[in-house]
């Protein structure tokens, strides 16, 4: 995704990126941006941890996923947290 950004800021047009970002990986989009004279907004959403791994074990139980969501389950709460946090 770092390429593809840094690519697109030629154009100098807007674009949507949307993952699950940690911040070292916002940290880096952002320098790509400031290196192009690209203005940012990131918006961040959070939610109450315990609900946040619920609403995730119950998506992944229970809706018919693409095989490539399924690759990591973090069926334990502290997985899960420590993925979110980290």
């Amino acid at each position: 995704m770092y390429f593809i950004f840094n690519e697109f800021t030629r154009f100098n047009k807007d674009i949507i990126l949307e993952s699950n970002f940690h911040t070292n990986e916002l940290e880096t989009l952002h320098k790509i941006a400031n290196e192009h004279d690209y203005d940012v907004l990131t918006l961040v959403l959070r939610g109450d941890i315990d609900i946040l791994h619920k609403r995730y074990l119950n998506r992944m139980h229970h809706e018919n996923r693409h095989p490539v969501h399924l690759s990591e389950t973090f069926k334990e709460f502290n997985d899960f947290k420590n993925y979110i946090y980290n």
